[in-house]
């Protein structure tokens, strides 16, 4: 809180504040002091000693009173000249461009050594210009709207483009503050240089178009490609199985109607082309499955794990009975992120594996289970059946490549290339762990995702 001393001195100058100073311990010197010291002092030698001490004691006080206002003037000039020099150093050794402009005739009062350098002009050359002078033609308009704003809020901040001494067009972002230089209206400016970042941004559009437009491209191509594939995949589903089916029908034929002409080596080779035609058939099914999930678009939602599961058993119901096949089922979780088609044809695959790898066991056993992680859900089958090396791991799930003859497990060598892909394509991933005669464990990692359902 500011004393009523300290309030006075800061209203008056100095010199003023010295003179209502004298005044008022003047005039109360003159009143008061004569009359206490002739209450005091009866004698009049005695009296006109005190007088003279009296005025002694004025000359002394004032001298004082003239000694530290003229003090506190001086440590106040200093303490303004210390700033203004810290001020002005700042604004010399500032490393963007910074002007000083009147408000009124929009005229340089000055400018500090970075403008010169970014511009080109000297301070001379600025002290005869005006603002406008630096802008280019389309941008001059701008400035009475720009003035008008600064002025009327006191700062203000705006992109433009200034033209240097040598030509040069440079964009710039310029943020002005409105303020009084040596008493005129005035905004002092500091200038930045954008055109690197202006032409970086332009650069990154470009480059964004030229990527929209091969994207455009592949995805035309990829359509385009798309197209054959469904051309080839009906092709080979109608002209590559007619003739298969006229083997397997014909070569049924012959062992129906004329089994008694043929000796044993001859039935057995029919038998052998219906074998052939038929895992024939079998593969180009596998193909077509795998080229419709490569082309199949994904609809990935929140499935409920547990319908999922009870459907597929009950697809291998007659398989499992046959084989006396114990299934158990415990999964720890209700529902997963992914699409039903997908998930439910690698379940399928896996477990048609299990099945089957487990087949000459005596007590075939199946488990189907899983783990939740914070960011994913693990699903797993497990079997008892003959199981794999694990240096042969990677080999399994790549297309057409098998572990077994056909002759002891029959199959196509593409259903675990199908798993592996049904994962990919939700940013999944399979494994497997196993051991030679210690059974195979299949692993499904499938992510959690922020659904909106």
């Amino acid at each position: 809180m500011i004393s009523p001393l300290k309030r006075f001195l800061t209203i008056f100058s100095p010199a003023l504040r010295v003179a209502a100073l004298y005044l008022l311990i003047g005039g109360g010197w003159i009143l008061f002091s004569d009359r206490i010291l002739e209450s005091l002092v009866q004698d009049a030698a005695e009296l006109s000693r005190w007088q003279s001490v009296k005025g002694i004691g004025f000359v002394l006080a004032m001298a004082v009173l003239l000694y530290l206002e003229r003090a506190h003037d001086i440590r106040q000039k200093r303490r303004e000249e210390e700033l203004l020099s810290q001020r002005l150093a700042l604004f010399d050794n500032a490393p963007s461009p910074i002007w000083v402009v009147d408000l009124n005739t929009l005229s340089f009062l000055a400018v500090n050594p970075a403008a010169e350098q970014f511009y080109g002009y000297s301070r001379d050359e600025f002290c005869q210009m005006k603002l406008s002078d630096l802008r280019s033609p389309e941008e001059k308009t701008a400035i009475g709207g720009m003035i008008e704003g600064l002025t009327r809020q006191g700062s203000y901040r705006y992109t433009t483009r200034h033209v240097r001494k040598d030509g040069s067009v440079v964009d710039v972002s310029v943020t002005g503050r409105k303020l009084m230089w040596e008493g005129q209206l005035a905004a002092v400016f500091s200038i930045t240089d954008i055109t690197e970042l202006l032409q970086n941004e332009q650069a990154l559009r470009e480059l964004t178009q030229q990527l929209e437009q091969k994207v455009a491209e592949r995805t035309a191509d990829l359509q385009r490609k798309n197209r054959e594939l469904e051309t080839f995949a009906y092709s080979v589903s109608h002209d590559l199985k007619a003739p298969l089916r006229g083997i397997d029908g014909y070569s049924r034929l012959l062992l129906e109607d004329h089994a008694q002409s043929l000796n044993e080596e001859g039935r057995e080779f029919l038998h052998a082309i219906r074998r052939g035609a038929t895992q024939m058939a079998q593969l180009i099914d596998a193909l077509l499955t795998y080229s419709r999930l490569e082309r199949r678009s994904l609809s990935i939602s929140r499935l409920e794990i547990q319908p999922l599961i009870q459907n597929l058993l009950n697809e291998f119901r007659l398989e499992i009975e046959k084989r006396g096949a114990q299934v158990i089922v415990n999964l720890p979780f209700e529902v997963v992120d992914h699409d039903y088609q997908s998930l439910y044809q690698a379940l399928q695959n896996l477990l048609e594996n299990a099945l089957k790898f487990s087949a000459n066991r005596s007590h075939p056993r199946i488990e189907i289970g899983g783990e939740e992680h914070p960011h994913s859900h693990i699903l797993w089958v497990r079997d008892n059946g003959i199981g794999f090396d694990m240096q042969y791991h990677d080999r399994l799930f790549e297309i057409f490549q098998r572990l077994n003859h056909n002759e002891d497990y029959p199959g196509t060598g593409v259903g675990l290339a199908i798993v592996r892909k049904a994962m990919e394509r939700i940013g999944g991933r399979v494994w497997a762990i196993s051991a030679p005669g210690e059974g195979a464990t299949f692993y499904l990692e499938i992510p959690k995702r922020s659904l909106n359902l």
